[in-house]
């Protein structure tokens, strides 16, 4: 399901995820609107919150996570995504949960590895019918930060197939000064034709409130999976 690819990865960045998260001291950073993770989480006592509209070819999509760091190297995070169907109208509900650890930190060393894992479960479904997924992220800082190279490898269990699949990511942030970055990516599960993604952030609050905007698509049977994204990061001061 190409819902439920997206929603993995995206939760596991808030980070989606998010996948999915920001770290604050960072210029360039992954995170919204990023799908591919990074190898970090949000700061000990701090949270924040990603929100944003997806627009495709047949649907449209509405996301909110939002993830709290309360023992120092845990983060946990809580959401909801809504698909709507254009035509006909239908629509899918999904609650997301997710629990990500560091592993090694890549601001004290030059690359760092994280844990992620997480359920996704229709809301018209029993729980024990859910989704979930386990997620590696690995973080490479080159040029003191400026540029951010972010691997993903993991696997996940179809809650409606009650198949597995292998999940992957690749991605490059670029910082263009402390308060906008570029970036590129491509993802995907291994049965399916990849994806990619491009996009801008932009720092309306230094170190608080973010504005961006993405472009993505398929490499093969390009039009089919066409969507564009505008979204924003919150993120709290310590508590």
């Amino acid at each position: 399901m190409k819902m439920q690819s997206c929603t993995i990865l995206k939760l596991s960045q808030v980070s989606l995820l998010m996948g999915s998260s920001l770290l604050v001291s960072m210029n360039a950073q992954a995170g919204r609107p990023m799908v591919t993770d990074d190898a970090g989480i949000t700061e000990h006592r701090h949270c924040q919150l990603e929100s944003w509209y997806q627009r495709g070819r047949s649907s449209d999509e509405q996301w909110a996570l939002g993830a709290c760091n309360f023992t120092g190297n845990l983060e946990l995070t809580l959401g909801w995504t809504r698909e709507r169907q254009r035509q006909g109208g239908l629509s899918e509900n999904l609650a997301v949960m997710q629990f990500k650890t560091v592993l090694r930190d890549f601001e004290e060393h030059d690359w760092g590895v994280a844990l992620a894992i997480g359920t996704e479960v229709n809301r018209k479904a029993q729980f024990n019918n859910a989704g979930y997924y386990a997620l590696l992220p690995v973080t490479w800082s080159v040029n003191d930060g400026q540029q951010l190279i972010h691997f993903n490898l993991g696997l996940a269990h179809d809650a409606e197939s009650h198949e597995n699949d292998g999940l992957w990511g690749l991605g490059l942030e670029h910082a263009l000064t402390s308060r906008s970055s570029l970036f590129v990516e491509s993802f995907g599960q291994f049965d399916e034709d990849p994806l990619y993604q491009l996009g801008a952030a932009y720092w309306l609050v230094p170190q608080r409130v973010q504005l961006d905007v993405s472009y993505g698509d398929r490499w093969v049977n390009r039009d089919r999976d066409r969507f564009f994204s505008i979204g924003f990061v919150w993120h709290s001061t310590r508590f």
